[in-house]
């Protein structure tokens, strides 16, 4: 019930009696999203149901669902919302296989507008995006801890990652927390080992780094992981994180 607030919110879909909204929000072990729905119009809204779609990398998890609503597999039905009111559905995301850069995430919304001469059930098809950065959690070990994981994953990337700004670890490791969210094990020098894992999967996901090569203008990554599709992804990841 109330009308939903918006704020933070990107607008996903609509049409003259439903605006969709998300929120996105990093939850310890989980992507989520705030689904926002506001009706528009006077007239009641029934059946009101969203179902999403999620690639085979993803898993689907919805939170408590609004009073009177029901969940069904992917789909949650909400019985009615009323004229100028809203509801929410809170949907959260974890990796159930490797996970690509970008994941489209379709779902499809029905509802019937309960007014005079007006049955018919509408649809709203819409699409959101799990990116896998999103997907990536610090991992906190010591150093002896990377040491023998290093051993234990055998996939491996090494790359010298093009950068304009960063020319320190402390400025490296900055933007692996902000944007890789990976935890800083230790820094020796100008090299600085971080660990990482995929919410959901648990794969653990082993960066080391020199900063400062070519005047300050390189950065030397090693990425290792247990899966050749996931190192490169990281890869990705990491050159994108370190090219400001």
């Amino acid at each position: 019930g109330g009308r939903p607030n918006l704020a933070g919110t990107t607008p996903l879909a609509g049409d003259g009696c439903l605006q969709v909204n998300a929120r996105p929000h990093l939850d310890a072990a989980a992507m989520g999203f705030e689904i926002l729905f506001t009706n528009l119009s006077h007239a009641p809204l029934r059946n009101l149901s969203i179902a999403m779609e999620p690639p085979s990398q993803l898993a689907l998890r919805y939170g408590p669902p609004p009073p009177g609503a029901e969940v069904q597999g992917r789909r949650v039905t909400v019985p009615v919302v009323y004229g100028l009111q809203g509801t929410a559905v809170a949907a959260a995301f974890t990796c159930a296989g490797v996970p690509t850069a970008q994941m489209r995430v379709p779902a499809f919304i029905t509802y019937t507008e309960d007014s005079p001469g007006s049955h018919e059930p509408r649809t709203i098809s819409l699409s959101m995006t799990v990116s896998a950065d999103q997907l990536l959690r610090q991992k906190v070990i010591t150093t002896q801890q990377f040491g023998e994981m290093w051993g234990q994953h055998g996939n491996q990337r090494k790359f010298n990652a093009p950068t304009k700004s960063i020319a320190t670890p402390q400025a490296y490791m900055a933007a692996m927390v902000e944007d890789l969210h990976l935890a800083p094990v230790q820094v020796i020098g100008q090299e600085c080992i971080m660990c990482g894992a995929f919410v959901g999967s648990g794969a653990t996901v082993l960066v080391h780094a020199k900063v400062g090569l070519a005047s300050g203008k390189a950065i030397e990554v090693t990425v290792r992981t247990k899966d050749a599709r996931m190192s490169d992804i990281v890869q990705q990841l990491a050159t994108h994180a370190l090219s400001r």
